[in-house]
């Protein structure tokens, strides 16, 4: 098994110091979650993830927490393809930044806040707002990982007071999409309904096999440090 020492170095953080935070990515405990369980996945196919909280002062008490356990019940959704996330990290746009955009109100405007803002590394940029009308995100399908490419380049996701499993069927679901994956009409899958919004939890081997071959993802790690 992959050493927490190269788990560190995999995900470069070879002088992380705290498991939750540097490994995980978390600034808290969401729900139970298993060291060798993230250990495992990183030796898997995984992918990297930018959080970028649009507005965050407007955010609810407790989406930070949210945030947090959509992530963690996206990783164990995958995990049951042997696919995972590798690092987190965590970045922000000020309400007076983004402007009309702190509230996305169609596909253009999330196709316009992903455009306008990025971060320029290897990860999936994942916008997380708080409120999104008449859909509860927006994503390309195979979504392109050149982040200077017009249309989307990241994936925008909405939070949901008192809603946690509902909010993290939407994190798992529009990165699937950025991933390559379309809907389904399932409606058991994360990704099924033909788009409906749920907070179910099932995923086929297909699926998993698409995603595995999206350009952001990373092949597993080994103890070589």
């Amino acid at each position: 098994m992959l050493s927490t020492r190269s788990a560190f170095s995999c995900i470069g953080r070879s002088n992380g110091i705290s498991v939750l935070r540097d490994l995980f990515g978390y600034s808290e405990v969401p729900k139970e979650i298993s060291l060798r369980a993230q250990i495992e996945a990183l030796e898997n196919k995984h992918y990297h993830v930018n959080v970028i909280m649009v507005a965050p002062e407007n955010y609810f008490s407790g989406a930070r927490r949210q945030i947090c356990y959509s992530l963690q019940v996206t990783r164990e959704i995958f995990s049951n393809v042997n696919f995972g996330i590798g690092r987190i990290e965590w970045y922000q746009i000020s309400e007076a930044e983004a402007g009309d955009l702190s509230v996305t109100d169609s596909k253009g405007e999330a196709r316009e806040l992903t455009s306008d803002w990025t971060v320029q590394n290897d990860g999936l940029d994942l916008f997380v707002v708080r409120l999104m009308t008449d859909t509860d995100g927006w994503s390309a399908v195979n979504g392109s990982c050149d982040k200077d490419s017009k249309g989307f380049t990241g994936s925008v996701v909405e939070l949901y007071s008192g809603d946690d499993d509902y909010a993290a069927n939407g994190f798992a679901h529009e990165m699937g999409h950025y991933l390559g994956l379309n809907h389904i009409e399932d409606p058991n899958n994360f990704i099924g309904g033909d788009g409906s919004s749920n907070s179910n939890t099932a995923i086929l081997n297909s699926q998993g096999n698409t995603m595995k071959s999206h350009c952001f993802v990373k092949n597993g790690c080994d103890n070589t440090i």
